[in-house]
């Protein structure tokens, strides 16, 4: 709860600082050596290169993102393959199908993806939250904790504080070293297996659960929900921003209508599918409703990012900064234990009912002989 708490301050504070950055877009972006950027930076594009010093904060995503010159601030970065080898100054937070970490770290590490590296080059200062499906901790040292989870793991640098780690396999290496508590938790399939190596502060914890499965799941869902509100914001600019106003001043209704909806419609299509010749309308129906499902929440995000940042004072915000606040707020909320349900169903109620107010609405407006 209280890492939960934190993160969303930290987000609160990065929204209030979001707009004071210099964005650059492109196919390529690149900032070369012997550049120095002062203000925050905003990089998205197929391939986003850093090569120059940063002074404030980096939020990058492309499908390359590679950070190889200094960086004073924090770094928030998503890609496919996504490789730090340049000092940070503060945290990093994001993820991607591979992730490198071949440097100083400041402040904490949150990452997820398929493959998290921590090489010998490597020092954290703070602690380090990984969901990954296979950990390759080749040296290096976590002045913090190290906590997570991942299908396999191998390990072999120092670790100041505790270890709280689950997978399904753990390969451990002569240079391992944890100071604190080693909470390994493993799978009844390697229950009287041996494992070389162990630190003698060890403490074994078999079950069958997917230990990998939470946190992995997590950042994945994460990634996945701000590329496609990223697609929403960029194909649809001008619906969004317009849906964005009106929700903002019909909220109640919104959530209302979403809610009815929500219980209503699967009524509906059970209905129109028992009927031979209505089942092609139950089937679109069916399409919409599960696809208005998951955009719902990319919805209540940008709502949830706007009201944050216009309270900040960021009133006149782009749609990108409130979309990242928001959807990564929600997300954490979503994790709280039985709180998360209740902003679930309160998330894609708002998101479903705002669409479908604002649809009625657009579609009213644009009949013949109604202006709007």
């Amino acid at each position: 709860m209280k890492r939960i708490l934190f993160l969303i301050s930290v987000l609160l504070f990065t929204g209030s600082q979001i707009l004071a950055s210099e964005y650059k877009g492109g196919q390529t972006v690149h900032v070369a050596k012997g550049d120095t950027v002062t203000t925050d930076l905003m990089a998205s594009g197929r391939t986003v290169q850093i090569n120059g010093v940063l002074l404030g904060d980096v939020f990058a995503a492309g499908e390359h993102v590679n950070i190889e010159g200094g960086v004073g601030d924090d770094v928030f970065a998503a890609g496919k393959n996504v490789n730090i080898t340049s000092r940070v100054g503060g945290m990093v937070f994001g993820g991607g199908e591979t992730v490198l970490i071949d440097s100083e770290v400041g402040d904490d590490v949150f990452i997820g993806g398929g493959t998290v590296r921590i090489t010998e080059n490597a020092h954290i200062h703070g602690n380090v939250f990984i969901g990954t499906g296979n950990l390759l901790f080749e040296g290096g040292r976590i002045d913090g904790n190290l906590r997570g989870g991942s299908g396999r793991a191998y390990v072999n640098g120092a670790v100041a504080g505790d270890v709280e780690w689950g997978t399904e396999y753990i390969d451990i290496g002569d240079e391992f070293q944890v100071a604190g508590e080693f909470e390994l938790k493993l799978p009844e399939s390697m229950k009287g297996k041996e494992i070389a190596n162990l630190p003698e502060n060890t403490v074994i914890k078999y079950s069958e659960r997917n230990y990998a499965g939470a946190l992995f799941k997590f950042f994945i869902g994460l990634l996945m929900a701000l590329v496609l509100g990223l697609c929403y914001v960029q194909f649809f600019k001008e619906f969004s921003r317009d849906q964005l106003e009106y929700t903002r001043q019909n909220v109640l209704p919104g959530l209302g209508v979403g809610f009815l909806a929500l219980i209503a419609t699967p009524i509906l299509i059970i209905i129109l599918g028992v009927m031979v010749l209505t089942i092609p309308i139950a089937l679109f129906l069916l399409a919409f409703y599960l696809m208005l499902l998951y955009f719902s929440g990319i919805i209540t995000g940008i709502f949830l990012g706007a009201e944050i940042l216009s309270r900040t004072g960021k009133a006149q915000a782009t749609l990108i900064p409130m979309l990242i606040l928001g959807v990564v707020v929600l997300a954490l909320l979503k994790a709280i234990p039985l709180l998360g349900f209740l902003v679930s169903l309160v998330a894609v109620s708002f998101g479903m009912g705002s669409f479908i107010l604002f649809a009625w609405h657009t579609y009213n407006n644009n009949k013949p002989g109604v202006s709007a």
